[in-house]
């Protein structure tokens, strides 16, 4: 037994002292706690070049995925490498984000362009970041712009049992970011939608005055072909829903409290004030980059905590607590005419079913509306981007 764990710790040694590279795993072992972290940086247009035109807004200049399995993390910063020939002057405001949620910045200089966060950023086991750097494209005709995210400063991983037992750790990533061409001439892009794309499938939709209008799918794990995608290319294109760090949509898994919510707030109102903490809830994490969804669903009174004090942000949804959830956000009409077999009058959801049937959220439930289930990211989707384009 001694001899196997002194095999382990000296494997442990050499891991650190030989570096860690992209896609590979970070790990400690001791004697109270094990740990595993995965960096990874991502290519931002899955791995095809991106040509940009002089006017493009809020493009997609880098991302970097990080996912602790086991013990929290602490990030205190992010260096991202200039690897093109862009200089000062031809990319404005530049600035990080979680999602739509702006965790630094913004900024002009380019040259390294480094992030530091006040008080390190938390990041918590079971819940992986995406973080993506943008910038409005100014300047540069003729340019690339490519940008390599290095995690620049100190990683600690903190065991929970042991607050004071924090092992620090350094971790260069490698992995070389596509370049892409700026074009000289060009027309300003779309606000939150510039830079990005997706897969090969295109679908031809029909605009007001009657022009036809290409969409990709930004999805390699959807089709266009049905509602599903449909409603999930939709949700992207409008800035309300992201993919993984694998850029799939994964729409078959379950969503949890402070998901629904995130898209459901970003749906009605596109940001969301920033907050970092909430006292109210016991297991709401400062930091943390749900804080400022529970607080405003708390505010607007779309939700409410446990009666042991938490709020259990991680809990899956079920349909009956979705629909009340959506509901309460998009001001919909109660009590509306429904025909659900399944649903009584007494229960305490009825007055938000007559919107399912109204708006066809729940397109496959026609009779019944399983009020139990679990709700998956599909059909979350299917439901929000009903109710919009049926409003």
């Amino acid at each position: 037994m001694k001899s196997l764990l002194r095999i382990t710790v000296l494997f442990v040694v050499f891991a650190l002292l030989s570096g860690i590279g992209v896609g590979q795993v970070l790990a400690l072992n001791d004697f109270r706690a094990s740990a595993v972290v995965t960096f990874r940086s991502i290519d931002p247009y899955g791995s095809a070049s991106k040509e940009f035109s002089v006017g493009d807004k809020d493009v997609f200049l880098s991302r970097i995925y990080l996912e602790p399995r086991n013990l929290a993390v602490k990030l205190n910063s992010i260096t991202f490498k200039n690897l093109g020939t862009v200089e000062n002057g031809d990319i404005m405001n530049i600035a990080l984000y979680r999602g739509e949620t702006k965790v630094f910045g913004s900024f002009d200089s380019i040259s390294n362009i480094v992030t530091y966060f006040s008080d390190s950023y938390l990041i918590q086991p079971g819940f992986p970041v995406t973080l993506e750097l943008r910038g409005d494209i100014v300047g540069g005709a003729g340019k690339t712009v490519g940008f390599d995210p290095v995690i620049a400063e100190n990683i600690e991983l903190l065991d929970e049992n042991n607050a004071d037992n924090v092992r620090v750790y350094k971790s260069e990533l490698s992995q070389k970011i596509v370049l892409d061409t700026i074009k000289g001439s060009g027309t300003s892009g779309t606000s939150g939608t510039s830079g990005r794309s997706g897969g090969s499938t295109e679908l031809e939709t029909s605009s007001d005055d009657s022009e036809q209008e290409t969409v990709t799918n930004p999805f390699p794990d959807t089709s266009l072909d049905d509602i599903k995608g449909k409603a999930a290319a939709n949700l992207y294109r409008r800035g309300i829903i992201n993919g993984y760090s694998d850029g799939e949509f994964k729409g078959t898994r379950n969503v949890n409290r402070v998901e629904a919510l995130k898209i459901l707030l970003e749906a009605k109102f596109g940001d969301v004030d920033e907050q970092s903490f909430l006292d109210e809830f016991s297991d709401v994490v400062e930091n943390e980059w749900y804080v400022c969804y529970v607080a405003k669903a708390l505010e607007l009174g779309i939700v409410n905590g446990y009666s042991d004090g938490t709020f259990k942000p991680g809990n899956t949804i079920n349909t009956a607590e979705f629909l009340k959830m959506m509901n309460l956000t998009f001001g919909i009409e109660e009590d509306l005419e429904y025909m659900y077999g399944d649903v009584k009058s007494s229960d305490w959801f009825a007055k938000f079913a007559g919107a399912a049937k109204k708006y066809e959220m729940f397109p496959d439930r026609p009779h019944f509306l399983v009020p139990a289930s679990e709700l998956t990211r599909n059909e979350m989707a299917v439901a929000i981007y009903q109710y919009l384009e049926n409003k």
